[in-house]
């Protein structure tokens, strides 16, 4: 019982940290409103 509910916890973990890198990337890769309307007033 202890192997499994281990490699449960482990697989939880791998999966939280792919989902955590995925917000970053999105979250690097998303441009702000402010970004443009700066553009605009130069």
């Amino acid at each position: 019982v202890v192997a499994i509910a281990s490699a449960a916890l482990d697989d939880f973990r791998n999966e939280s940290k792919k989902m955590v890198v995925a917000l970053v990337d999105m979250e690097r890769a998303f441009v702000p409103p402010q970004h443009f309307i700066r553009l605009v007033q130069r």
